[in-house]
């Protein structure tokens, strides 16, 4: 715990970001004798509340109303959040907590309302990221009630180990061809190629990789989890969290604990173009993570093959 306040302490000195490593790291510290599903219900809870205040307040003049705001080429309505990919992200996590805890009832037609989540989103903060995933997401539901549990919890873990692969190496790959081919990527254009340029321009002013990080100025932006947590948090963040991510996707393959997986799965996949995930103000990944750092002890079910159903 010391050497994590001291690593809190250094990064602050070079990254100015304090506030945002030490929710993280005390997340993935003080995870001891949680329950995930506890955690799953209150998150459900605080994002619907939320959902309604920034859906209805706006229009009773106690906060900013922003429709159709012109962003990224196209316009976008987001009402009260602060952000549309925002308002995609609370979106996104209350369909993940849905999909969770309907784990042991779940039906067909639970897809019907993650489709609704989708074609709300699209007439509305059209955040193409998080509706892409609210897909995804119906792809696994259907998955998991169609295939039998073992094999579905094998093809948990096989994508939740590749959606961590490309996490971290959409950014970096995708930087060293920016450095040595430019040219692939003048030829094309769109949304993942400019950060992945936004990535290599940081990466190239600050000399490369820092060990505590390097501050991000105002014409700076690492949307991408892992470009963020390495260029800006530093090489000793990106090792701790890394090394988190792979023991829990290693604990919860071996315990087949699926629904833990999956999850896992949609957070990385979000990560490959938003940074919000890391946050701890904007998600309970770190808490996801230090389950299994902080409780070493082996996952069982109450209910045989419960998490193994998915």
């Amino acid at each position: 715990m010391a050497g994590l306040f001291y690593l809190c302490y250094k990064s602050y000195q070079y990254n100015y970001d304090f506030y945002n490593i030490f929710g993280t790291m005390m997340f993935l510290c003080c995870a001891k004798n949680i329950e995930i599903k506890k955690i799953v219900k209150l998150d459900l809870y605080i994002r619907i509340v939320r959902s309604v205040l920034f859906l209805t307040l706006p229009f009773m003049g106690l906060m900013i109303n922003k429709i159709n705001v012109w962003i990224g080429g196209r316009t976008r309505t987001f009402f009260g959040w602060t952000h549309a990919n925002m308002m995609g992200l609370d979106f996104l996590l209350l369909a993940m907590d849905i999909m969770y805890l309907r784990k042991e009832c779940k039906k067909w037609y639970d897809c019907i309302l993650y489709a609704v989540f989708i074609i709300f989103l699209d007439k509305t903060a059209n955040s193409r990221t998080a509706e892409a995933i609210i897909a995804m997401l119906i792809v696994i539901h259907l998955l998991s009630i169609i295939m039998q549990r073992n094999w579905f919890h094998k093809m948990m873990v096989l994508f939740t180990s590749g959606a961590f692969l490309l996490c971290v190496g959409i950014p970096f790959i995708g930087s060293y061809l920016y450095i040595h081919k430019p040219e692939l990527f003048l030829q094309h254009d769109g949304t993942m190629l400019s950060r992945i340029q936004l990535t290599t321009t940081f990466y190239l002013r600050n000399g490369g990789f820092g060990f505590y990080g390097f501050p991000i100025e105002d014409q700076d932006c690492l949307d991408m989890m892992f470009s963020y947590i390495g260029l800006h948090w530093g090489t000793a963040a990106f090792i701790i969290i890394s090394a988190a991510i792979i023991y829990a996707i290693y604990k919860a393959s071996r315990e087949q604990h699926t629904s833990f997986l999956i999850l896992l799965f949609f957070f990385l996949v979000y990560g490959w173009a938003e940074v919000a995930p890391i946050y701890p103000v904007y998600s309970y990944l770190s808490l996801l993570l230090g389950y299994y750092i902080m409780n070493r002890k082996p996952f069982y079910c109450k209910r045989p093959y419960t998490c193994a159903n998915f």
